[in-house]
């Protein structure tokens, strides 16, 4: 009797160790408040340039000097470049014309702090911002935001200079680069050859090949065929010296799964990203064209923006933004699949309400990352509470074991 008694109390302690041991397991949770936040949906692909562009072709090879800039505008007929036969004039014409663009910034200078003159402070304030500025662009690897918020820093140091201590230095500087142009200019020799604007539009020393097949006729005709050909295309490697862009309108064509492709509606304006010029541009979407994947949709979309510095390579990766919404998140782990009183299915989340385990519904506007993005059962009040929705600060259960409306959690032993 006493090994039969001894046996029954092991047991019952023993089961008694395995049920609290179980019972502790299902209190074992973790939790995440619910927060509003604002998501934005985007689609990253791959775009191809399409633009009304002509190649310069020198009928004389040599050495070219650029008498324009990257960019800019210019009329039919203005003189783009000069062809020298041998490199040490070439290397003249360099020096020259670096010296006319010291000689173009030195005179702006000396305008400005006569006629203007700006105040102290704020050149400072604006120094002072630009430091975050030409951080933040270097840490994405954007060097040319970055060198340009730097030149504008010189600049307003050197108008600080000349504020404080006078123009005398900047003065004399600009009369050495004159004459140091003029000896230059006596002695240099004459070009072979121009090459001159046949039409007026935006110059671009550098060329792909493509100029002649990225073009607006293409862009109108596109098909899931003529799109396979274009990618695929081989450049033609003619000796271009630059292009003329003659219409300030381009356009994008990349592919997107079919089910994203069409919430892009046609003649509505979106916000495509650049990473090569870390720039956000509005574009609008012209059409959507049936690709070679049946799962696919080509959209093409257009704008007539033009900025400086902007990298119009042929291809590279961007990302569209397609709806921009704010409302209540939580983590997508957390849904769970509930039946009501007629058996219907419905998606929720179980939330701990202080020690009683509840399940809410909500209504998605997106999900992103990890994280469900639905909307707020009050709109007029975002923090007002509701016992059916997802409110602000529910505690999520995103892990808990035998989870179920009305269940009361005596002892919760993680909460994150």
């Amino acid at each position: 009797m006493f090994q039969i008694a001894s046996t029954l109390i092991a047991i019952s302690v023993l089961a008694y160790l395995v049920l609290h041991t179980l019972s502790s397991f299902e209190n074992e949770l973790e939790i995440k408040n619910v927060y509003y936040t604002t998501m934005d949906l985007t689609y990253d692909s791959t775009a191809y340039f399409f633009r009304d562009e002509s190649a310069l072709i020198s009928n004389k090879g040599g050495f070219v000097v650029y008498d324009v800039e990257n960019g800019k505008k210019v009329s039919s007929n203005q003189k783009i470049a000069s062809i020298y036969s041998d490199s040490s004039a070439n290397e003249v014409q360099e020096q020259i014309t670096h010296i006319k663009k010291e000689i173009e910034y030195l005179e702006t200078l000396l305008t400005e702090v006569k006629f203007t003159k700006p105040s102290v402070s704020l050149l400072d304030k604006n120094v002072s911002d630009r430091l975050t500025e030409i951080a933040v662009h270097s840490k994405k690897g954007n060097l040319k935001n970055a060198l340009d918020a730097v030149k504008k820093s010189v600049y307003d140091i050197d108008l600080k200079y000349c504020l404080l201590n006078g123009t005398e230095m900047h003065e004399e500087l600009l009369d050495s680069y004159k004459k140091e142009l003029e000896r230059l200019s006596s002695f240099s020799s004459k070009p072979t050859s121009f090459v001159s604007s046949p039409t007026s539009g935006y110059f671009y020393s550098e060329t792909d090949g493509y100029e002649d097949i990225f073009n607006f006729e293409e862009i109108e005709k596109l098909s899931a065929e003529s799109f396979e050909i274009l990618k695929n295309a081989s450049p033609d490697h003619s000796q271009a010296v630059g292009k003329i862009v003659e219409n300030s309108r381009w356009y994008i064509a990349y592919e997107l799964k079919t089910a994203d492709a069409i919430t892009l509606a046609p003649n509505e304006k979106y916000s495509v990203y650049f990473p090569a010029s870390d720039r956000n541009i509005q574009m609008k979407v012209e059409k959507r064209v049936d690709s070679s994947s049946d799962d696919k949709k080509i959209v093409v979309m257009s704008s007539n923006a033009i900025f400086d510095n902007f990298n119009f390579s042929r291809k590279q990766a961007i990302s569209v933004t397609a709806l921009t919404c704010s409302g209540l998140a939580f983590p997508s782990s957390a849904i769970h699949i509930d039946y009501d009183a007629t058996g219907a299915s419905k998606a929720g989340v179980y939330i701990l309400d202080e020690t009683v385990v509840k399940f809410k519904t909500f209504t998605k506007l997106m999900e992103k990352n990890g994280y469900v993005l639905c909307s707020v059962p009050d709109s007029t009040n975002i923090s007002a509470p509701d016992s059916n929705k997802v409110s602000l600060f529910d505690a999520v259960i995103v892990e808990g074991t035998n989870l179920y409306h009305g269940k009361v959690i005596k002892n919760v032993l993680k909460a994150k």
